[in-house]
């Protein structure tokens, strides 16, 4: 997702990691952008709690900015599998102090507890009204903010920004996949995302969509042809893709399910644990092994979601 408090940006490549600790969600999310001026995404986050000092965590990933391309050793994507079933302006109102910067790595970030706290934030970084307005579902959210600087047009890469809150949706993991990139709120929007995902979650088939409308089997099989056509890499679309999109399931990671009997690997963590070897020296398709926030005892599935889809947010239920 990318809500943005300014229509002056261009966004591409963006990657999404979810994992559900009690209860507690872990979301790392990851994109490229372009932009001509200081503004902010925000994040809509189910949050079970509004309290601004314990309802959300953020972390500092600087010193993992690859983060993601550890999970891509992990998981082969083309493989589908299956898977189990300021002040207030009236004086009568109360004065609220400024929310809390936090300096998350290369990013300035707050925590929002709800909309109308909106007004707590540098002006340049509130959720414009309008927007608001046409997002009733966040009336009981709260947000995470973060700030991202002018790159005066150029397309530029970050290390990714995460953090941990406080869910009241325990029974699913959730990503934030609404778009607002030019002010207005659509009812499709162009996705180029990939979300890696652990738990015991159920993701179904691929399921194909038309200018946001999802088609049925008979209408997949009468436009194999085209679908086929208009792809570019593997499952994914390209800007050209006549209003075609995807959301592609894949997973389990056979490499990790694997890795929990490996003994060779075993004796690797123990040596990396002992701090008698460092993980940057090991080959890269085994630097996953001590990555921050991902839990080794978890299977991990990947969701890619291509091309023109309906601009929702996305639920992934867990089994239990």
């Amino acid at each position: 997702m990318c809500i943005f408090t300014s229509p002056y940006v261009d966004v591409a490549d963006t990657r999404l990691f979810a994992r559900l600790n009690g209860t507690r969600q872990v979301l790392v999310y990851e994109m490229s952008y372009a932009a001509t001026g200081d503004l902010a995404m925000v994040l809509p986050l189910p949050v079970a709690s509004r309290d601004e000092a314990s309802a959300l965590r953020f972390i500092d990933l600087s010193a993992c900015a690859d983060f993601f391309e550890r999970l891509t050793h992990l998981i082969a994507l083309m493989q589908v599998r299956r898977s189990r079933p300021g002040m207030l302006s009236s004086k009568d109102e109360p004065i609220h102090p400024p929310l809390r910067v936090h300096e998350v790595g290369a990013f300035d970030a707050s925590f929002v507890p709800s909309a109308d706290d909106f007004d707590r934030l540098d002006p340049r970084f509130r959720l414009p009204s309008g927007v608001r307005d046409a997002l009733p579902q966040y009336a009981d959210y709260g947000f995470a903010v973060f700030k991202l600087r002018d790159t005066a047009g150029a397309v530029k890469g970050a290390h990714p920004m995460a953090f941990e809150f406080e869910t009241r949706m325990p029974q699913a993991l959730f990503l934030p996949t609404v778009h607002v990139h030019d002010g207005s709120l659509h009812a499709a929007a162009r996705f180029d995302h990939i979300a890696y995902l652990q738990g015991p979650c159920v993701l179904g088939e691929a399921r194909y969509f038309s200018e946001g409308g999802e088609l049925d089997e008979a209408a997949v099989a009468s436009k194999r042809e085209d679908l086929w056509r208009r792809r570019v890499d593997g499952w994914k679309f390209g800007r050209e893709a006549g209003g075609f999109g995807v959301i592609w399931p894949a997973g389990p990671s056979e490499s990790l399910r694997d890795s929990r009997d490996d003994q060779e690997l075993a004796k690797v963590l123990r040596l990396v644990d002992e701090g008698k070897l460092a993980v940057e020296t090991l080959p890269k398709s085994w630097r996953w092994i001590r990555m921050p926030l991902l839990d080794p005892r978890q299977d991990l599935y990947a969701l890619g979601m291509s091309g023109m889809l309906p601009n929702a947010d996305t639920f992934i239920p867990l089994a239990r």
